[in-house]
């Protein structure tokens, strides 16, 4: 995960608050079993991998405009003047794409708690 958004360490603790919900839920066994992981393992990624994939693609992009390495702005080099409009631009842009912010753990934990009971029905 790359630094520009700062979400590395925070994802891996829902990542592990996930795993942990899952792994002690009553319809897991203790110790989990081959199967068990496995259900387990599958339901985290469908859970948690579409949230990690989209805060990845966000860092990369918040990265470009941090750097002002985007499309807007090719046709200047440095030294030139910049326009302050097409500044203004990337700015916006870079600060509007903190929304994945604004998703929530607890969400993902409930989400991962129902696919578990409906596969432990079956």
């Amino acid at each position: 995960m790359l630094p520009y958004q700062g979400a590395g360490a925070g994802s891996g603790i829902e990542d592990a608050y996930i795993l942990a919900t899952l792994l002690t839920h009553p319809s897991i066994p203790c110790p989990p079993g081959t199967r068990d992981i496995a259900k387990v393992l599958d339901i985290y990624n469908r859970v948690r991998v579409p949230s990690a994939a989209a805060m990845m693609q966000a860092t990369v992009k918040q990265g470009a405009l941090y750097t002002l390495d985007v499309p807007e702005l090719e046709p200047y080099k440095e030294g030139d003047r910049i326009p302050m409009d097409a500044l203004i631009k990337v700015f916006t842009a870079a600060s509007e794409n903190w929304s994945w912010t604004a998703t929530d753990p607890e969400e993902e934990r409930r989400i991962a708690v129902d696919l578990l009971q409906v596969d432990s029905s079956l």
